[in-house]
């Protein structure tokens, strides 16, 4: 390994502990931009770790799963983005922060804002508030408000809510790509370990992840620290209901389709890949994969069905437990699941050829909660009023609590 990378390394903490404490010095480099100090990255900080998993023969590919879940605090990989959020926010003296997410990134944001004595208004689609679950959730230092509107609306709210009282609204697009580095680094330390790769899959929403890890790849490739044959190509899923980027990438754009309709949510395999419209960061995905490779599927619903089974079997036989809800038995989180019945599916189709090596990132599936069941919001928003006027009405519900808010 280059030696400014080997430097950037803590190998006493362990992968399976937190990426980002075994690579807090990467984020005080010039490299990642941030500046953040290594006090606020270690407080922040709970448990950010990485396991990998070996399939030795999926049809005579061999597949690294890298397990970004399991060993995750919130049981997912959003613990990445969620504590550098928390640890940029408590560097600028930050104690609010206003932000709208599908499930996983709230739920991570509301878990490390609370463990820090921030608050949250957390603005969330009604359509996954279960992903909110009762047992675990902070309901002191969160202020939950069910959106029941199209989810560019949840954002458009969001943002409005947080100009007109003058809060901070996260995340900001820098920390989001920032926290992908720390997967980039372990996927060249598994390199390193197991071997070279030649295709990276995930599943994909709005491709901050993929953009951060390959943003963090062409910025090493700059500085020498490692060589283009070394980067693998990427395979990002998506759920044919909801499959914006697919579309365009298809398509050959540049830019990302005006599509005249969006599928019901309910036709959605994974409600929490729920972003119709990812402008902001599809510009610099589409720039990236043009450089170094990328295949995008869409998965039906009806493929997912027939193979869901099969890939939840290879998955479990390697260790990996994907949470149930405890009453019908249905995964909670099928991220991970879709990437993996892509991958199935890539094979089949030879995109990935017999005798490659592809790492299979698990973004969720494990979860460590009790019962499942949904919290309740401190407020449902609909259509019964315009935008503006939910504002006013969220404010002096909440905002004028605050000593010193306006």
């Amino acid at each position: 390994m280059n030696a400014w990378l080997a430097e950037k390394i803590d190998t006493d903490v362990p992968v399976g502990e937190s990426l980002i404490r075994r690579y807090k010095a990467l984020y005080e480099t010039e490299v990642i931009g941030l500046g953040l100090k290594t006090e606020f990255l270690e407080k922040a900080s709970d448990y950010e770790g990485v396991q990998v998993h070996l399939l030795e023969n999926m049809a005579g590919v061999r597949v690294l799963v890298i397990d970004e879940s399991t060993h995750m605090t919130t049981g997912t990989y959003k613990a990445l983005d969620a504590c550098l959020i928390c640890a940029d926010a408590q560097q600028r003296g930050i104690n609010r922060v206003v932000l709208s997410s599908g499930g996983n990134l709230g739920r991570a944001v509301s878990h490390y804002c609370s463990r820090a004595g921030m608050h949250v208004f957390l603005f969330h689609p009604k359509s996954t508030l279960h992903k909110l679950e009762r047992d675990s959730f902070p309901t002191e230092s969160t202020t939950v408000i069910s959106v029941d509107l199209h989810e560019r609306k949840v954002k458009e709210l969001s943002r409005q809510f947080a100009e007109t009282f003058g809060l901070a609204h996260v995340p900001e697009m820098r920390l989001r790509i920032a926290a992908s580095a720390a997967r980039a680094l372990h996927l060249i330390e598994t390199i390193s370990s197991h071997g070279p790769v030649d295709t990276v899959a995930q599943a994909v929403c709005a491709a901050y992840g993929p953009v951060g890890i390959y943003d963090f790849f062409d910025k090493l490739l700059e500085l020498g620290c490692i060589v283009r044959h070394q980067i693998p190509r990427f395979l990002g899923i998506q759920q044919t209901a909801n499959a914006p980027i697919c579309l365009a990438w298809q398509q050959g754009g540049s830019e990302l389709l005006k599509l005249e309709s969006a599928s019901a949510v309910e036709k959605y395999i994974e409600p929490g890949l729920y972003n119709t419209h990812p402008v902001d960061s599809y510009p610099q995905f589409y720039a990236l994969m043009r450089r170094f490779g990328c295949e995008m599927l869409g998965i039906r619903e009806s493929e997912f069905s027939e193979r869901s089974k099969q890939m939840v079997e290879a998955l479990e036989s390697t260790g990996f437990c994907f949470a149930r809800n405890p009453v019908t038995g249905e995964i909670i989180e099928k991220a991970g699941l879709l990437a993996a019945v892509g991958v199935s599916i890539a094979i089949e189709r030879g995109i990935i050829a017999q005798g490659e090596t592809v790492a299979l990132l698990l973004t969720g599936g494990s979860r460590s909660d009790g019962s499942h069941v949904g919290i309740d919001p401190d407020l449902v928003v609909d259509d019964s009023k315009p935008i503006d006027q939910w504002v006013s009405v969220i404010g002096k519900l909440f905002v004028l609590d605050f000593e010193g808010a306006r």
